[in-house]
């Protein structure tokens, strides 16, 4: 049996990074999860964070994309460069463990939201339309498991 190719869809922020992970072919949902990081500077707990994740997608199989939300550049400038550097470091850790062969990148919450035929705001839609999908527990994994359906849309043309 050839092992499957997964996509990482990641919901990041300085406090939790919510994560799913999906087959690559088919865009079926594996498994999804939060992890809990402290606030701030702490990079240690995002590596740690990290290692979490992508051992949960090699179990399933090679990682091809990893996606992560873009963050809000809004009326809060402080917290808005604080979830900036949140989701700066990880896309760093990412694309550093993982190589220059593996695609990661960023997408608009706008953009993800639209290739899943989601309206554009409000929680709820996705929290419904991801518990459809898969059991989830919390909205970070509902809006993690939008961005990584996205990834597979945009993967194979979809979008």
């Amino acid at each position: 049996m050839t092992p499957r190719s997964t996509i990482i869809g990641l919901d990041a922020s300085e406090r939790r990074i919510g994560y799913a992970i999906v087959d690559y072919d088919s865009g079926q949902p594996l498994t999804t999860g939060t992890i809990h990081t402290p606030a701030g500077e702490d990079l240690h707990a995002r590596v740690n964070a990290w290692r979490t994740i992508s051992s949960s997608a090699t179990t399933s199989g090679d990682i091809e994309l990893v996606l992560i939300e873009a963050p809000y550049a809004g009326p809060n400038r402080r917290g808005s460069l604080n979830h900036a550097l949140a989701i700066g470091n990880l896309a760093g850790i990412a694309a550093t463990r993982l190589g220059p062969r593996i695609l990661v990148d960023t997408i608009q919450p706008a953009t993800w939201r639209r290739i899943c035929n989601l309206p554009l705001r409000g929680k709820e839609h996705v929290f419904n339309w991801a518990i459809s999908r898969h059991p989830i527990t919390d909205q970070d994994q509902a809006d993690a498991l939008g961005i990584a359906t996205a990834a597979h849309h945009i993967a194979w043309g979809k979008q």
